[in-house]
């Protein structure tokens, strides 16, 4: 993880969020585009739950996750992980995966850890893409 995208604290943990290159960015986005895209782009910093409007969200979002088969699930959550580091309460940083692919901190993530982790990878690594506000140059 060579840039920092943000630093989230999820469940009193600190995780620096890492950017995801070009080629993997445009392949989760493909994953994710068209299921639930919007929640993520409207998602703010903060738990999942007090991102979640109403008992419509949480159904459009399990629709949404059933949806997707194992292969695209563990292709987001392996990618998005990947660029995600652990900071312990002495500073130190750690990846969350090894790299032969395998969580190194399984045990002490719950399952809103692993989704609010992805959510905030996501969320950092395509927010260039939704912002209206780029400025374009006409040839």
């Amino acid at each position: 993880m060579d840039e920092v995208m943000d630093e989230v604290l999820i469940n009193n943990k600190t995780y620096i969020i890492g950017k995801l290159n070009a080629r993997k960015q445009l392949h989760v986005f493909r994953r994710l585009a068209g299921v639930f895209i919007d929640f993520i782009m409207n998602y703010k910093s903060g738990s999942i739950m007090e991102n979640i409007q109403n008992i419509k969200d949480i159904k459009l979002i399990i629709d949404a996750l059933a949806k997707l088969d194992d292969a695209t699930l563990d292709y987001v959550i392996d990618h998005c992980c990947a660029v995600v580091k652990y900071r312990d309460e002495n500073g130190h940083l750690f990846p969350i995966m090894a790299s032969n692919g395998r969580f190194q901190y399984e045990k002490n993530l719950s399952m809103m850890d692993l989704m609010q982790i992805v959510a905030e990878v996501v969320k950092a690594n395509l927010k260039n893409f939704t912002n209206t506000d780029r400025q374009t140059s006409n040839p």
